[in-house]
């Protein structure tokens, strides 16, 4: 093990460390479908050399409170073949392996899963306290670049969100309020864990992120007309010069939207967001997180669930994730042709919806993970379908 290489958890990765606890596995999942095949012996080297240059990939938990760190553990994240002639990609029905947890302690955090049926997948899995979105893709383009016989860049694993965040001492805020729906409705029932559905619709969008938060706001009207709060990612690696990391560097920031808001002021509060790099302050759970146990941290998170469930009032309505236009290209190797690109957002019953699209050639792709408990007598196909048609009636 490399005792070298070190790195604390901050108050977001403790979350999600907690957070895997409550409802695993909390991970990040890419996916391609493809046509070609994979020289398994090949694509496994691939993966040793990748891990090498990204050795965040490789990170366990070790340590207690706020020691807690993460270690390179120097194990090479596996490669793991399943056959799913029955799975279509579009939902979790067929494909039973995406249950299997990736464990914060003993590892592995990260995983590639070589998916035989058709089509062919690849697929990438991370521990979501280990990397965020982008920090997978890095590591995915490293074990792209390897299998063609390229040099590999690698990512610096030391590096923290800490470090990118700005916040504004001396100054504490208060909790968010509880009294946001969800676009299904109140839960229903008490089944634990969370699904997911995955929808595509073909052409391109200008001001993807404001039509797709507006289409979402529909479906939340169905039941309560009153404001819609978003919580939208934000991928801090830009806020410094040449960062390269597999680490979690994202943060996130929150905005209502009322029935009167149009796409424009949506897109211009996202806009200066970005740019002020505004990122608030602490609230006073903010400031003790790192000083709670991790198994109390989930406790107590698991109490919040079950409160927002029985009264049917969430902090937000929806998490909204654009992976971007992705040059499917990059990602052709080994006899392998990508043909699409999609992701599942991390569930987690703390978040009502969270929906992640991504684009390549013609085609968006819209993946939404929500509570089981939210999704009841098909309520989850419902309110994506009428996000998909939304959608569909405003392409380019």
């Amino acid at each position: 093990m490399n005792k070298q290489t070190s790195l604390l958890l901050t108050n977001a990765t403790r979350l999600w460390v907690a957070a895997d606890r409550i409802c695993p596995p909390f991970v990040n999942c890419i996916f391609f479908d493809g046509t070609g095949s994979f020289d398994v012996k090949e694509l496994k080297k691939a993966i040793e050399i990748a891990s090498d240059a990204n050795p965040g990939c490789r990170y366990v938990l070790r340590g207690f409170l706020g020691r807690s760190r993460w270690i390179d553990s120097g194990i090479t994240p596996p490669l793991r073949e399943v056959h799913a002639p029955d799975w279509d990609g579009m939902g979790p029905e067929g494909a039973p392996f995406l249950d299997e947890p990736l464990s914060a302690y003993t590892g592995p955090t990260c995983e590639v899963l070589l998916v035989h049926g058709d089509p062919l997948r690849i697929g990438f899995r991370s521990h979501h306290g280990v990397t965020d979105g982008r920090g997978l893709m890095t590591w995915m383009e490293d074990i792209f670049r390897a299998l063609r016989g390229e040099r590999v860049i690698g990512s610096d694993p030391l590096i923290s969100e800490d470090e990118l965040l700005n916040i504004r001492e001396g100054v504490t805020e208060k909790p968010i309020p509880y009294i946001y729906t969800a676009p299904t409705g109140r839960a229903e029932g008490n089944e634990r864990g969370f699904t997911w559905k995955r929808m595509t619709i073909q052409g391109r969008f200008k001001k993807l992120l404001p039509k797709v938060m507006l289409c979402i706001c529909q479906e939340v009207w169905k039941h309560n007309l009153g404001n819609v709060r978003f919580g939208i990612p934000i991928d801090m690696r830009y806020r410094k010069e040449d960062v390269r990391s597999t680490n979690n560097l994202t943060n996130a920031f929150y905005f209502e939207v009322s029935p009167e808001t149009t796409e424009e002021e949506i897109m211009e509060i996202i806009v200066k967001r970005q740019e002020q790099r505004d990122d608030g302050t602490y609230t006073l759970e903010d400031r003790l997180i790192r000083h709670i146990p991790i198994w109390l941290l989930a406790m107590v998170m698991k109490k919040e669930i079950t409160d927002h469930h029985k009264s049917g009032c969430y902090r937000y309505s929806a998490v909204v994730s654009n992976m971007g236009r992705i040059p499917l290209e990059y990602f052709a190797a080994g006899g392998f042709t990508p043909t699409a690109i999609w992701g599942i957002p991390p569930g987690i019953e703390y978040v009502p919806f969270f929906i992640g699209t991504a684009s390549h050639n013609d085609v968006l792709e819209l993946i939404v993970s929500v509570p089981k408990v939210l999704a009841t007598g098909g309520r989850m196909d419902r309110a994506l379908g009428g996000i998909a048609g939304g959608m569909a009636s405003l392409h380019e």
